[in-house]
């Protein structure tokens, strides 16, 4: 993402996604949220990919876990889903 090669980026992320989720990689998986939702992706280009990461870390962790809420509520903020992240962060 630092090379602004965004499209490879995705391509890369959606090939390693699935694998983190398996291998139940909770740091790597929230890492991969915080790239495509930071700065670093300041057009927010595939940020879905953000809240794919997320939604994933949030069910391996648990709707408990204050680091897999904070991290969907930033995701679908990133995504333009205010509201969503506002409910998130209530919880």
């Amino acid at each position: 993402l630092k090379a602004k090669q965004f499209d490879a980026a995705k391509a890369t992320t959606e090939a390693v996604l699935p694998k983190l989720v398996e291998a139940k990689k909770a740091k790597p998986l929230n890492r991969l949220r915080g790239m495509w939702a930071s700065d670093v992706n300041p057009d927010r280009q595939h940020v879905g990919l953000a809240v794919r990461a997320a939604e994933a870390l949030l069910a391996l962790e648990g709707d408990k876990d204050p680091v897999a809420l904070y991290g969907l509520a930033d995701a679908q903020f990133a995504a333009g889903n205010a509201a969503k992240a506002v409910e998130l962060a209530e919880k």
